[in-house]
């Protein structure tokens, strides 16, 4: 679970999401993140649609979501996999990201890792969270 709540960080900083701030009884600052482990957000995450933009004229990159992105790299991953790649693919700038639907079918889409970083930072109302 540790591991979980590490890549859920690492997502927030990479996408500029800012923590939600508390304090406790005796005034401390505690840091608190989005837990995109957990079922709610995972599933919310998985569905987004980062190249979905009025400029964006290929219709199939328009519909392609994250977990569309992700699973032509790992078909097979679990929960803590796919977060795992995730972070690995938003980490870089790449000028380019290919993403492989079919044997047949490959696409290229510009600005892939900045895109889709910017659209997890857009998404309001990640569920549950978790302390730093």
């Amino acid at each position: 679970m540790v591991k979980a709540i590490r890549l859920s960080k690492k997502i927030c900083e990479l996408c500029g999401i800012k923590p939600k701030v508390v304090y406790d009884y005796e005034n401390n600052e505690i840091l608190i993140y989005p837990d995109f482990y957990c079922t709610e957000n995972f599933i919310k995450l998985m569905e987004i649609k980062p190249f979905n933009s009025k400029n964006e004229p290929n219709k199939v990159i328009r519909n392609l979501t994250i977990f569309d992105v992700l699973y032509s790299y790992d078909a097979n991953s679990n929960r803590l996999e796919f977060l795992k790649n995730l972070v690995q693919l938003i980490s870089w700038d790449y000028s380019y990201i290919t993403i492989s639907r079919s044997p047949d079918e490959i696409i290229s889409v510009n600005k892939g890792t900045e895109r889709m970083r910017n659209a997890i930072k857009r998404v309001r109302g990640w569920f549950s969270y978790t302390i730093e």
